[in-house]
């Protein structure tokens, strides 16, 4: 563990940012070969490993929720001792929180290690990027897998039926909206690069109205149990592109 970063940044997309996670803390922390079965395998799978804290916002990141990382951190650790915090959703850190973290993340205490995870690189402070070593993670179709609904913003075809079926069978929370708005903005943001020099002139006005939508979406996310109805909305507006 010598040769781990003070400070990593792990760009994952969808809801895979939890396993890779785990699957990396259990690789470091596993005596038997990754078995995934031992007691340290499983108290990190349920976040209960003394050498692991989990920071998770239900929204924005607060001042008050980062205040045991810092009386954490004044605590020496034993030689050979490794602590990680896992910072989730880090595009959710507000300046201020950010600025907190700085130094101690610039130089921790021995023994001690950050990890950040978010699911675009961009919407990271440059502060945070600066400090950080940056591992990208991908997997084929996860997005679609986990919301079956989503392919019905990854593409300028409607069909309000499909879409209506498929979201009244999905749970999806506030957090996770957000999330998903991030992943089809990268997506159609990508696709806009594509074809940005193409002689389509349609295509590409609906890609800019579609890239529009999805950030009007963002300024003004789901509010606590309005999920559904924030993403019937989109859809809407979707059809109209």
């Amino acid at each position: 563990m010598d040769t781990i970063a003070p400070a990593q940044l792990f760009i994952v997309p969808g809801s895979h940012t939890q396993q890779v996670v785990i699957d990396y803390l259990q690789k470091l922390f596993c005596t038997n070969n990754f078995c995934q079965r031992c007691a340290t395998c499983l108290n990190i799978k349920e976040k209960q490993h003394h050498s692991v804290l989990w920071i998770e916002p239900e929204k924005r990141y607060t001042l008050d929720l980062l205040e045991p990382i810092i009386k954490k951190t004044e605590l020496s650790l034993d030689q050979e001792q490794q602590y990680f915090f896992v910072l989730t959703k880090a595009d959710f850190l507000t300046l201020a929180c950010a600025n907190s973290l700085l130094k101690i993340i610039e130089e921790p205490p021995p023994g001690y290690h950050f990890i950040f995870t978010a699911q675009r690189k961009q919407l990271i402070l440059p502060t945070i990027q600066s400090r950080c070593t940056t591992q990208f993670f991908s997997f084929k179709n996860s997005t679609q897998e986990t919301y079956p609904f989503s392919k019905h913003f990854m593409s300028l075809d409607t069909d309000p039926h499909a879409f209506l079926k498929e979201l009244g069978i999905q749970k999806i929370t506030e957090i996770e909206s957000i999330e998903l708005l991030n992943t089809f903005l990268d997506y159609w943001c990508t696709h806009y690069k594509k074809i940005i020099t193409t002689d389509n002139p349609d295509a590409i006005a609906r890609t800019k109205s579609m890239i529009k939508v999805l950030e009007n979406g963002l300024l003004t996310p789901p509010m606590p149990g309005s999920t559904k109805i924030f993403w019937r909305n989109l859809f809407l507006q979707k059809s109209l592109v």
